[in-house]
């Protein structure tokens, strides 16, 4: 073999790890870039789902609209009474419908602390990954320029 061939080998050696690298950086980035769109997706989805069951009446409670609010005429026993003011400061003081905002609010930033940790670990990953793929390439191009100047040496 003589130089021309061993430089133009050494090239074209030299060109595909360097392309091979920087396609699979841009392989990654691209990964990274499409896990994070669809992480911004999914938890813009996931708040407007949120949003609705706060503002939601809670499931188990009766409608408002089939609550007596006020002690129709016609009853007229103490224990009708009773149980028609309870019934109205039931729905005056809004108990239930106070609660389950702190809830689901409590519900939403535990979720949120998870969805945190697991992009985190994954971004950690990620960089592990890119930082191998970097030394690789360092690696690399050591080779290739060890190999350069073993070419250089030998023409002369």
């Amino acid at each position: 073999m003589d130089t021309s061939t061993r430089s133009s080998c050494s090239s074209a050696l030299s060109n595909a790890v360097a392309n091979d690298a920087a396609q699979e950086l841009r392989r990654i980035q691209a990964l990274l870039a499409s896990r994070g769109v669809q992480q911004r997706k999914h938890e813009e989805a996931r708040e407007v789902t949120s949003t609705r069951r706060d503002l939601s009446p809670p499931r188990h409670s009766t409608p408002q609209r089939l609550r007596p609010a006020v002690v129709p005429p016609r009853q007229t026993t103490a224990s009708s009474r009773r149980a028609a003011a309870s019934a109205s400061t039931s729905v005056l003081s809004g108990a239930s419908s106070n609660q389950r905002p702190r809830t689901a609010s409590a519900n939403n930033a535990r979720r949120l602390q998870v969805k945190i940790q697991a992009t985190l670990r994954s971004s950690k990953e990620m960089q592990a990954l890119l930082s191998r793929q970097y030394d690789l390439l360092e690696e690399a191009n050591r080779q290739l320029k060890t190999i350069s100047l073993q070419q250089e040496r030998q023409r002369l």
